[in-house]
C-alpha cells in the first residue's frame, strides 16, 4: 500500500533467487509490479507532471529496492508467450535502489521506471532485445551497469547521471543493436537546464549511435 516499504533481497550467492518465464501480451504484465497509478476516481494515486521543466511526483511509493534478483526469459522468445512482459516496472517511486540485480534473456524492457531520488548500479544485462532500462527520473544515479548484447542500453528521461557502465554488443548486425545511451530533456521542445551528465562510460559495437541527445 501507500508508504510501504518493499525489501527484496537475493540470496548472498546471488544466484539462488531467480524470477523466469514471465510474459504476457498486456505491456504492464512484469514480474514484480510497484504501480501507484491507480484510476481517476482514487485521490491517493501516484502520477506525475511536468512543473517549471522538472518532473513532479505526486503521492510516490517510497523506499523501494531490489537487491540481487534474477530475472530470466522476461517476455522472451524462450518464454511459453511471446509478450511485452517487463522484468521490473516501478510506477510511482521515489527514493529507489535496484542494485545486483541480473536481466537474462528478456524480451522487451527489462527495468522501466517513473522515479525521482535513487541508484541504479552494478546491475547485469545480457542478451536483451530490447531497452536495458527505461524511464522518467528527477536525480537519479545509475552506475556500475554491464549491459552485454542488448539491444538498446539505457533510453532515459530527466535528471539523471550516466556514468562508468560498460554497454557491448558482440554481434550488433543479429541484435539490430540501436543506441547505447539514449536521453532526452523530458519537456517536449521544452529544455531543461542542467539534466544529465553522462561520464566515463565505455560503449562498443552500436552501429546506430553510441550515445545519442
Amino acid at each position: 500500500g501507500y508508504g510501504a516499504t518493499l525489501f527484496m533481497h537475493g540470496a548472498s550467492t546471488r544466484d539462488d533467487v531467480v524470477i523466469k518465464n514471465i510474459s504476457d501480451p498486456t505491456p504492464i504484465d512484469a514480474s514484480i509490479l510497484v504501480w501507484n497509478q491507480g484510476d481517476a476516481n482514487d485521490t491517493n494515486q501516484g502520477t506525475f507532471i511536468m512543473q517549471d521543466h522538472e518532473l513532479v511526483l505526486q503521492n510516490p511509493i517510497k523506499n523501494f529496492k531490489c537487491l540481487g534478483l534474477t530475472f530470466e526469459n522476461t517476455g522472451s522468445v524462450s518464454s511459453p508467450l511471446i509478450g511485452r512482459a517487463i522484468a521490473l516496472l516501478l510506477a510511482v517511486v521515489e527514493d529507489l535502489e535496484v542494485k545486483d540485480c541480473s536481466f537474462v534473456n528478456g524480451f522487451s524492457e527489462q527495468v522501466w521506471v517513473v522515479g525521482e531520488k535513487g541508484v541504479v548500479a552494478n546491475n547485469v544485462f545480457r542478451n536483451c532485445c530490447h531497452n536495458g532500462f527505461a524511464g522518467h527520473f528527477e536525480d537519479v544515479l545509475i552506475t556500475g551497469n554491464v549491459m552485454i548484447d542488448v539491444q538498446q542500453g539505457f533510453e532515459v528521461t530527466g535528471r539523471v547521471k550516466i556514468t562508468n557502465n560498460v554497454l557491448r554488443l558482440t554481434n550488433p548486425s543479429g541484435l539490430f543493436g540501436s543506441a547505447g545511451i539514449w536521453v532526452s530533456s523530458g519537456g517536449g521542445n521544452r529544455v531543461r537546464v542542467n539534466c544529465c551528465e553522462i561520464s566515463n562510460n565505455s560503449i562498443s559495437g552500436y552501429y546506430y549511435n553510441s550515445i545519442q541527445i
